[in-house]
């Protein structure tokens, strides 16, 4: 059945979900004494070939921050090409995490967009519980971001959001890419990527090209400075 599905067009991916529902199915049918055994157990579903992740090279990356400039979450977008924060993170980020008098910026949970509305929640892994150094291109955005949220009245400090949307609620990932950054893909000339591969995979990359090794970008340690990403100035 399953080369009959892929034969008329359908993906490995759609493939693999009939044979999770049917497995999930038999399952009951096995608990339920209607069936001695699960055959999908014997069947091996087409594999998923991995998806292709694109980062931005530097110059790639400069020219996106330029174009956001002026924008309002042109400081999330430094700051996820800056310290590879995801963008759950960035969204979940409260004033409290931000020490910019010593550079560091602590990430501490996510905020999560399910069926319910969005929930904040701990991150995805116990190593994601994390301190990160911020460069003074971070820095440097990072003020100007809090004056403007002064200026538009909203709290600046404590457990408030450091990213909002135009009435000071939680960002919709769902808006923010496709009001706000794949238009600016464009608008820089950039292929047409995730924010994930644009932010996380572009600051390993560039962190890698500087010299910087695997183990230490993996725990996102917080000496990262200003010297690491003089790329991006």
């Amino acid at each position: 059945m399953y080369s009959q599905k892929r034969d008329a067009g359908l993906s490995a991916t759609s493939v693999r979900r009939i044979h999770g529902v049917l497995s999930s199915a038999l399952n009951h049918a096995v608990r339920w004494g209607l069936i001695d055994h699960n055959v999908c157990k014997e069947v091996s579903p087409p594999r998923v070939p991995a998806p292709e992740i694109r980062p931005l090279n530097s110059e790639e990356a400069k020219r996106f921050l330029t174009a956001a400039e002026g924008y309002r979450y042109h400081t999330l977008y430094v700051l996820g090409m800056t310290t590879g924060a995801r963008i759950s993170e960035l969204r979940g980020m409260f004033w409290s995490d931000l020490d910019l008098d010593r550079r560091v910026m602590r990430v501490q949970r996510a905020l999560i967009t399910g069926r319910g509305g969005q929930t904040f929640e701990p991150t995805k892994t116990p190593n994601s519980r994390r301190s990160i150094g911020l460069s003074q291109r971070a820095i440097d955005a990072l003020e100007h971001h809090r004056e403007c949220q002064k200026a538009e009245g909203f709290p600046v400090e404590g457990d408030s959001l450091v990213f909002t949307n135009t009435v000071g609620g939680p960002i919709n990932p769902s808006h923010l890419l496709c009001r706000s950054f794949k238009p600016l893909l464009e608008r820089a000339g950039s292929p047409r990527i995730t924010f994930h591969a644009a932010a996380r995979h572009t600051f390993c990359c560039l962190a890698l090209e500087q010299g910087i090794n695997a183990r230490t970008i993996s725990l996102a340690m917080a000496n990262f400075r200003e010297d690491l990403f003089h790329a991006l100035r």
